[in-house]
């Protein structure tokens, strides 16, 4: 067995489609693991990664596949964002700040910058 060290190890043992879905915890079979939980955070590690390079890579509920169509893909992504929405919402609150400067204040943009525009 091999140690899982890079992202296109995990590309190529996964498959296409939300009904093609494998846990962590059986993707583990693939590689030589000592630890479930330090796998799990590389599984994570390098989902994100293959994300960056422009692999429809999706881990969800039902596991970690490929998307299988633009309409999975799109599926995914809102429910990230949404969530990922909810969560600056959730900080700007907690600061009494608006969410519009929350992100001001994240992307340390500047509103006097004539190069942003930000809404």
């Amino acid at each position: 067995m091999v140690k899982l060290d890079n992202y296109n190890q995990l590309l190529n043992v996964l498959q296409y489609g939300k009904k093609s879905a494998v846990s962590a915890k059986r993707l583990a079979g693939n590689f030589n693991v000592t630890n479930l939980l330090e796998f799990k955070r590389k599984v994570r590690t390098l989902t994100q990664e293959a994300r960056f390079n422009g692999h429809w890579l999706i881990g969800d509920n039902n596991g970690y596949y490929l998307a299988l169509t633009r309409a999975e893909w799109e599926s995914y992504k809102s429910r990230r964002l949404l969530a990922i929405n909810n969560e600056l919402k959730a900080f700007a609150n907690c600061d009494n700040i608006s969410l519009a400067d929350l992100i001001k204040n994240v992307y340390r943009i500047i509103p006097t910058d004539k190069n942003y525009e930000l809404f």
